[in-house]
């Protein structure tokens, strides 16, 4: 009951917290997702489930808890790096408006498609931990477009 109560208060401090951002919602989702598999870790399932589910469950419970902590904290790590791309993304799509050309939205679309591209090719050929790199890597390069992009004192649009 302890982790049920911790949990609700949790939940109900960053549900009044009006400065949540709607791409850390996995955060709280994470968060809820590791309190369960606490709770659940020593519950009897048999007295929670149906019978049918019982095997299912142990199954996913097993997995979760399988998982090496670093490899845990992927999701994370690739989040930092999407946000920081999808804020290059937003500036390229903004200069399409401060330039008036069109051709700032194409490079917002190539440049996602690009990033996607490579991030599924690092997946399929060398695996989560390079791939969350590269990821974090464009990430930094996208920081570096944003400072690039960003109106200087005196510079007309």
């Amino acid at each position: 009951q302890w982790c049920s109560v911790a949990a609700n208060w949790w939940y109900t401090v960053d549900a009044n917290d009006w400065r949540i951002m709607p791409a850390n919602r996995w955060c709280i989702v994470a968060r809820e997702v590791t309190i369960q598999a606490l709770v659940l870790r020593e519950a009897d399932l048999t007295t929670i489930l149906p019978p049918e589910q019982i095997q299912l469950a142990r199954s996913q419970l097993e997995s979760y808890w399988a998982i090496p902590w670093h490899l845990a904290l992927m999701g994370a790590v690739e989040r930092v790096g999407a946000l920081c791309f999808h804020l290059s993304a937003s500036v390229l799509v903004l200069q399409a408006f401060t330039r008036r050309n069109v051709l700032w939205v194409g490079a917002a679309v190539s440049w996602h498609t690009v990033i996607n591209a490579l991030a599924v090719f690092c997946a399929q050929s060398w695996g989560v931990i390079i791939t969350e790199g590269v990821v974090l890597l464009f990430g930094a390069v996208s920081i570096v477009l944003v400072f690039l992009l960003r109106d200087r004192p005196g510079e007309q649009g």
